[in-house]
């Protein structure tokens, strides 16, 4: 069976799916930040992270922390000072925002293992333990990767810094 691009079905997921390109960035100054973002000195953590500077380079991470003076941005084990007055774009959108549980939970059943080779975890609490870890895994890892995967549909959020 064919289905007709122009039915009214499909343009309504057609104008769905572009009417997040048409969104306008918001225009705040950078003390306006705690308004929209959280109060200075907090975190943004879990989200797919790009700022623009003044140079136009970007820089991107997954965690943002914002103080009254500069912005840090976090990518694994690196960080990176941005003083206040090289912020132009600030763009925080969804996507991975879940991921990190799946790397816990895996972390939680490599964690398991390695107690049980340890004098303190004898193989009756291998038995016990490690089966219910694995399962709470197994479980919860295909949900955490949907929620990703409809978060990644959702449009960033933009903020241009007026200095």
């Amino acid at each position: 069976m064919t289905t007709n691009l122009f039915s009214p079905k499909c343009l309504f997921l057609l104008v769905l799916a572009t009417a997040a390109t048409s969104m306008a960035a918001t225009k705040i100054s950078y003390e306006d930040i705690p308004k929209h973002l959280g109060v200075f000195a907090t975190y943004v953590e879990h989200r797919g992270i790009t700022v623009t500077t003044a140079d136009g380079k970007t820089h991107k991470g997954r965690r943002l922390q914002f103080t009254s003076d500069h912005l840090t941005i976090y990518r694994d084990k690196f960080q990176e000072d941005l003083p206040k007055s090289d912020v132009m774009r600030i763009e925080i959108s969804q996507s991975g925002r879940f991921f990190h549980h799946v790397v816990e939970n895996a972390q939680m059943v490599k964690e398991f293992a390695e107690l049980s080779g340890d004098e303190f975890m004898d193989p009756i609490g291998e038995v016990i333990l490690l089966p219910p870890a694995l399962a709470y895994t197994a479980a919860t890892t295909p949900f955490f990767l949907a929620a990703d995967g409809i978060a990644f549909l959702i449009p960033p959020k933009i903020y241009d810094i007026v200095h």
